[in-house]
């Protein structure tokens, strides 16, 4: 990954496209990156996850996962 992404912004069609999408979940694991430096993957992962509908994407998943899990201690 760090060969390819040393020579283009992002995987495919050189624009942003749901491969993007899909590696950035698997890189944003810390064990997948903790292979030693590797500052283009870095990069891509920043670029990514910096992006407003990313951010909006992962607050509205965070909002879903709190509300069933306060809906959840009700019921016990």
């Amino acid at each position: 990954m760090e060969n390819v992404l040393k020579e283009r912004e992002w995987l495919a069609a050189d624009r942003f496209t749901v491969a993007d999408l899909l590696m950035a979940d698997v890189l944003r694991v810390a064990k997948v990156r903790s292979f030693g430096a590797r500052p283009a993957t870095e990069s891509y992962v920043t670029r990514i996850t910096d992006r407003p509908s990313f951010k909006k994407a992962q607050a509205d998943q965070v909002a879903h996962f709190a509300a069933a899990d306060k809906a959840r201690s009700r019921q016990a």
